[in-house]
């Protein structure tokens, strides 16, 4: 059993409906309840059905700084003490942002639909971006081209030789893609790269890629982490250690070497194999002994491979594992009849306001 009196998180999250609606919960998970911390729609050009918050993070001390949280084309600014909206960051080339990070003044979004890792100072201002793709490939996604991954490769291989940079529109026909607005900001795209997650570090970017297995160092897209033992998408530095979520519930660690994360793992473990409860692994957070991961419930086949597990017996909520002991402690279900899906697992300020209605 759990020695800790308290073991609290917040969660962000939405729903799989039309609403748009997004939320952070506090979750406790020893008494297995959750309450409202932010409830929030988006306004009608930034609200895309079926998708909530995403990726989120302090601007610096937790309960004590702005809160930035990921819609699906913006990032949103909640001030403390009541979590009150105080701001949005939008830019047109923004598309299923799905991870934010703050470092030395900067804030870093996982630009997923982009595929980029877009740099902001704390007014807002634009700095930089590391792209997966030039300049070009990505202007012709946004005037509204789908190229295929045979299109894009061959594209992007053209060498020391002079070649025809036409690419041919390819949509498909079906599915998740098919979902979404006009504008590039609000359409669900193909992906190639699909970067989930970005940590910083001071000699490393690293960048989750779901498409590619794999973990990047977007300074120099190197691959840090050649193949990892599932699709990756969360990850955390812990005790010298680079944490990471798959989607099929595997959580490993690799070790921290001079600074610099290497692939040797320090610690590997399928916690589907040990647990009832399944779903699409995204969030993690550590406390002491304990990994926090969060699990969503697939309601129809995935876009990427997810397990060897019934996809219609998956629930939403979160696993408490003992890393130490390895064995489950506990788990809030927070499945709910609207379809609920959650993201991000972050820090719970020790100071609560109540959020004002």
């Amino acid at each position: 059993m759990c020695e800790q009196k308290k073991l609290k998180v917040w969660v962000t999250g939405g729903y799989f409906d039309n609403s748009g609606e997004c939320f952070i919960q506090e979750v406790d998970i020893l008494q297995k309840t959750k309450s409202d911390v932010i409830r929030f729609i988006p306004s009608d050009n930034l609200l895309i059905p079926r998708k909530g918050f995403t990726g989120a993070t302090w601007m610096s001390e937790p309960g004590k700084s702005d809160l930035l949280v990921c819609g699906f084309c913006s990032l949103f600014r909640f001030s403390p003490p009541h979590w009150n909206f105080s701001g949005v960051l939008h830019q047109p080339c923004m598309n299923d942002l799905h991870h934010v990070a703050v470092n030395d003044q900067k804030i870093f979004i996982v630009n997923t639909g982009l595929e980029t890792i877009d740099i902001f100072d704390k007014s807002g201002f634009f700095t930089g971006s590391y792209s997966f793709h030039p300049a070009w490939f990505n202007k012709e996604r946004q005037n509204g081209i789908t190229p295929s991954a045979e299109n894009r490769s061959s594209s992007l291989k053209a060498g020391w030789q002079e070649h025809s940079f036409s690419i041919t529109d390819a949509p498909p026909l079906a599915g998740y893609y098919q979902g979404g607005k006009g504008s590039f900001h609000q359409k669900f795209l193909r992906d190639f790269v699909h970067l989930n997650h970005v940590t910083v570090l001071p000699n490393q970017i690293l960048a989750t890629s779901l498409s590619h297995q794999c973990v990047y160092n977007v300074c120099n897209f190197n691959r840090v982490i050649e193949h990892t033992p599932g699709y990756p998408h969360d990850g955390l530095v812990h005790n010298g250690n680079f944490w990471i979520t798959c989607v099929n519930g595997i959580i490993v660690a690799y070790k921290i070497e001079n600074g610099i994360v290497t692939n040797k793992i320090t610690y590997l473990k399928n916690i589907f194999e040990h647990t009832e409860h399944r779903g699409w692994c995204r969030g993690i957070m550590i406390q002491d002994k304990y990994v926090i991961i969060g699990i969503t419930e697939i309601r129809k086949s995935t876009q990427h491979y997810w397990a060897s597990y019934p996809w219609d017996s998956t629930k939403t909520g979160i696993i408490c594992w003992d890393f130490l002991h390895n064995e489950p402690v506990s788990f809030v279900d927070l499945t709910e009849k609207r379809q609920s899906k959650i993201f991000s697992i972050i820090k719970r300020p020790h100071y609560i306001a109540v959020p004002t209605k």
